[in-house]
């Protein structure tokens, strides 16, 4: 495992980072888990589409996937906005 120190030299503030193959793996899990996520959906609304009878459930999957989307969308302009606020606060501050 391999460890990176960097040290600011503005302010001198040291940060580790660790660069070795347990981010690998790490990412790997995280990738599996994803998946997993993402075939459930699918067989869940498989099911629900064939065994159930239920007809409009890949339109409701797509109006959810959208407003989601918006929503998130959203957030993030509020907290682009915010962290522009504060780090224009510290720039003045420095």
């Amino acid at each position: 495992m391999a460890i990176r120190v960097v040290t600011c030299s503005g302010c001198g503030s040291t940060s580790v980072f660790n660069t070795g193959k347990k981010t690998d793996l790490n990412q790997k899990v995280l990738n599996r888990i994803w998946t997993g996520f993402f075939l459930i959906a699918a067989l869940t609304a498989l099911y629900n589409g064939v065994v159930l009878g239920d007809t409009d459930v890949l339109n409701r999957i797509m109006a959810a996937i959208f407003s989601m989307a918006e929503t998130g969308f959203t957030i993030s302009i509020g907290l682009t906005g915010v962290m522009t606020l504060w780090l224009g606060i510290m720039r003045i501050g420095e």
